[in-house]
Formats: structure tokens, C-alpha cells, sequence
């Protein structure tokens, strides 16, 4: 054997060859629209979520198609609109019945309405739980 070689045997090269194949494996993609959601931010860090690393993608993904002050009068392009509908938004947007919606008109997954493209549960949850933090903006 050559100076500055290792030798391994046959259960060590199928051990080795088990790790490489397990850290060359892809890692699951996420759908467009998770992506344009911003839905990396808070998997991919410790940050909390905010308007600006999440919440500004969701609505941009899922509602502005309408509600940007032209064809609704919200605009949700503006932090400050989306702020003040929290709570209507809550209730709407959320996959299951949310403590304090009961009395409200908008079920869940009532929003978005439309034929356009549909959040999926834990986006849902997500800006839920983005709300229920004070829907910080930065």
C-alpha cells in the first residue's frame, strides 16, 4: 500500500456509500407559490415571520390579483390596510375554525375567493399564526 492511502474494507465503502448517497438525496421542493409566498424565510432560519419576509409574498401570491385598490378599494399591497383587517383576514384565511371567528361572516378558507390560485393548509396556518404575533412588519 502507497504511503498517505487508507485501506477500507467492503462494510466500510457501503457505509461510506450510504452517507453520500443520503447527503446527495434532493430535498423536497416546495410549489411555486410557497416559494413566491416567501414560505422559505421562517423554515430556513430562526427569524419570526413578518410582513416583510412572508406575510407581503402571501398576499401578493393570493390576493392582490383583486384587492390592490383598483378592482377592491383594500389594497393589499399596503402593510398598513392589511394591518387593519387582521382580524376579518384571520378568520377567512384560516384552514380550521379560529378562536374568536365563530360570529364571523367569513368562514374558514373563505379567502381567496375566486378562481385563482389556492393557499395550502400550512401557508394558511402560517399567515395565521403571523397574524396571531401582531403581524409585525419588519
Amino acid at each position: 500500500m502507497k504511503s498517505g492511502c487508507v485501506a477500507f474494507g467492503p462494510l466500510a465503502l457501503l457505509a461510506l456509500a450510504g452517507v453520500a448517497a443520503c447527503s446527495s438525496s434532493p430535498s423536497p421542493t416546495k410549489s411555486s407559490a410557497e416559494t413566491a409566498a416567501g414560505s422559505d424565510a421562517a423554515t430556513d432560519s430562526a427569524d419570526p415571520d413578518t410582513w416583510d419576509n412572508y406575510a407581503k409574498g402571501f398576499f401578493a401570491t393570493y390576493c392582490v390579483s383583486c384587492h390592490n385598490g383598483t378592482t377592491e378599494v383594500q389594497n393589499f399591497n399596503d402593510y398598513s390596510q392589511v394591518k387593519a383587517l387582521t382580524a376579518t383576514i384571520r378568520c377567512g384565511v384560516a384552514p380550521v375554525l379560529e378562536s374568536g371567528c365563530s360570529d364571523s361572516p367569513y368562514p374558514p378558507n373563505q379567502f381567496p375567493i375566486g378562481s385563482g390560485p389556492r393557499p395550502t393548509d400550512a401557508e394558511r396556518d402560517r399567515l395565521v399564526a403571523w397574524i396571531n404575533a401582531g403581524a409585525p412588519e419588519n
